[in-house]
């Protein structure tokens, strides 16, 4: 993937539609720890300015083949923005003007980002235990990734079987995640934030041997028994 980005990202930049990209590094979220790297896996992520010129791209194998040629497994994720709740990334921020609030039980995506402040760096590993623990636990998270750009980069990437699942779980009382982001963004733990959600409408290739998209999107879509 390196070599990859080294070699085609002249290419993937002049994309047309293209808003922004970035390579990230991955981790796999633990209780422990809170992440541990995964150096063989790699997460391309692409703002688009449209979604027509995001389907052009993915339904054009050659245009990802280069980044995922030499991968045993791949997955992609098409995302239509329905909520920015904080932020820019790297001067990007789609636009969620003309998107269709989301459903309680609806399937969603999230992804948030930020620079945490060295000084904070313990801070924010400490704590984040405790999310993480909560997390993985929750019933309600299909999947969650942690991102990086560099060391000081915290993002993460997951789906949610529904709206509500994530609320429940960012917001709930008596959950750890609500104080703990409020005290970071109190304290100026980091900057550079972004926190969005997004519709997941389609997906292809497998995650760890499964397509964690597929199901719920069936289970969206299916007619549901009549109920009198």
């Amino acid at each position: 993937m390196l070599r990859a980005m080294r070699r085609h990202r002249e290419r993937l930049e002049a994309t047309p539609g293209l808003a922004v990209s970035s390579l990230f590094f991955t981790a796999r979220f633990d209780s422990l720890t809170g992440g541990t790297p995964t150096p063989s896996k790699w997460g391309l992520l692409c703002g688009w300015e449209t979604p027509g010129a995001r389907d052009e791209f993915l339904n054009e194998p050659s245009r990802l083949a280069p980044f995922v040629r030499e991968a045993r497994e791949a997955w992609s994720i098409s995302l239509d923005t329905v909520r920015v709740v904080q932020g820019e990334w790297h001067g990007w921020q789609p636009s969620a003007a003309e998107a269709e609030p989301l459903a309680r039980d609806e399937p969603v995506a999230v992804i948030t980002y930020g620079r945490v402040r060295p000084r904070y760096l313990a801070a924010f590993q400490w704590n984040n235990r405790k999310v993480v623990r909560e997390m993985n636990a929750n019933p309600g998270n299909v999947m969650a990734i942690g991102l990086g750009e560099d060391p000081l980069v915290r993002a993460t990437f997951s789906i949610w079987r529904s709206k509500g699942d994530v609320v429940r779980f960012a917001y709930g009382a008596g959950g750890v995640h609500d104080p703990i982001q409020r005290r970071s963004l109190e304290a100026g733990w980091g900057s550079d934030y972004f926190f969005a959600r997004f519709r997941p409408v389609a997906s292809r290739g497998s995650w760890a041997g499964r397509d964690p998209l597929a199901g719920l999107l069936k289970e969206t879509t299916e007619p549901q028994p009549s109920r009198d």
